[in-house]
């Protein structure tokens, strides 16, 4: 992994490479979450060109869940083999890998769990269509 300094911080930078994605693209993807949150690049990060600054602002959001009969949410650990806290993005993660593991028997390999990972044929003739 490369190594980001900012603000007098020293931040690990883990390389993620989409397995599905060819892209001619520079810099870097960067995603802020929190250390309970997984992750999800692809969808929630934002790019950072090589060579420019680039300023970034961010603001805390807390969700407070609702009881019944407004709404059925709950802010206790999630039912889920792989993360103990919810977020939008652990749900998201685990509702996939449980779904392509159910039909497809494999997972992609950012997903986690130790299902077999999908080969080429698998992905492209289920879970790319699951997805």
């Amino acid at each position: 992994y490369l190594v980001l300094h900012l603000f007098g911080c020293v931040f690990p930078v883990f390389p993620y490479l989409s397995p599905d994605e060819t892209s001619f693209e520079a810099g870097i993807k960067v995603q802020i979450h929190t250390q309970d949150e997984p992750p999800f690049i692809d969808q929630l990060g934002f790019g950072v060109a090589p060579g420019f600054q680039t300023f970034v602002s961010c603001q805390e959001q807390r969700l407070t869940y609702l009881p019944p009969p407004w709404g059925d949410c709950k802010s206790t650990p999630m039912d889920s083999d792989f993360f103990s806290s919810y977020s939008l993005t652990a749900c998201r993660i685990d509702c996939e890998t449980r779904y392509l593991v159910e039909n497809c028997n494999c997972r992609m390999v950012h997903m986690p769990g130790d299902a077999p990972y999908c080969t080429p044929e698998q992905y492209k003739e289920c879970a790319d269509p699951a997805l």
